[in-house]
């Protein structure tokens, strides 16, 4: 049985800057473990699309954290491959 990676990316309310910001996370699941890092990027709260896992808009602000969510999702799923190759014992807080 081959376990599923899932990466999803929100926002913490509870870590609301003085200037209206929050936080983006990175959440990493893998064979029902998660693990959590920030991916060192903060949004105004009414500008996170939370069904969508991004930033709305098409501003160039927009444009260069989705990108940089776009990137670390990709190197994760590149460092997940890797490890699947080498049949290493993969786990959420590896991946992290």
């Amino acid at each position: 049985m081959q376990n599923l990676l899932s990466i999803l990316f929100y926002i913490k309310r509870s870590k609301t800057d003085k200037q209206g910001k929050v936080p983006i996370y990175m959440r990493i699941t893998y064979d029902g473990k998660r693990a959590e890092v920030s991916t060192m990027r903060k949004v105004e709260l009414n500008k996170w699309n939370s069904k969508a896992n991004c930033f709305k808009g098409q501003s160039s602000e927009a444009k260069s954290i989705n990108r940089h969510l776009d990137i670390m999702k990709n190197r994760l799923y590149s460092i997940f491959q890797k490890l699947q190759d080498s049949d290493e014992n993969i786990t959420a807080t590896i991946l992290n």
